[in-house]
């Protein structure tokens, strides 16, 4: 067997290769091969992974790696994770990013809420400057057909 690495990802992680004595190459996570050398034995990718003990994926001292379930895992780093708090462009509310509002690109926003983000699209598609700009037309008015200047048709 041979190992060829650790290699640097893009995010900052570390993996090595592995080249069996058949031929057969695995590509490995740093920390997953030193794990699997200390215990001599391959970890079972369903239901077992590695932890950095204390969060910081790039110190892969052996006393810093322990083997959890990977259902452990999944809720431990879910606990962990830290959203930002940012302010609604629309009503200035001070509010947490979700999970999904924080993986989505949208060309406007973040908005607090639904309501905050028809709000602001009904404003830019009547040509709205800002929030405080409004235009009203008499109750009357805006009811009738006249107003809309649509010709009646026959249709029969």
């Amino acid at each position: 067997m041979k190992v060829y690495g650790p290699y640097y990802r893009k995010d900052g992680r570390q993996h090595v290769v592995i080249v069996e004595d058949s031929g057969k190459k695995r590509t490995v996570s740093y920390p997953k091969y030193l794990v699997e050398q200390k215990f001599g034995r391959q970890l079972d990718p369903m239901t077992e992974t590695i932890d950095h003990i204390d969060t910081d994926f790039t110190n892969n001292s052996i006393d810093n790696l322990r083997i959890i379930p990977r259902s452990q895992h999944a809720s431990e780093d879910a606990k962990r994770r830290k959203f930002p708090e940012v302010k609604c462009i629309w009503c200035e509310t001070i509010f947490k990013l979700t999970r999904n509002q924080e993986q989505k690109k949208k060309k406007a926003g973040p908005f607090c809420s639904r309501h905050c983000s028809g709000q602001y699209g009904s404003h830019l598609q009547h040509g709205y400057t800002n929030k405080l700009e409004t235009k009203t037309l008499p109750e009357k008015e805006f009811y009738t057909l006249k107003s809309l200047d649509i010709p009646k048709t026959n249709v029969e």
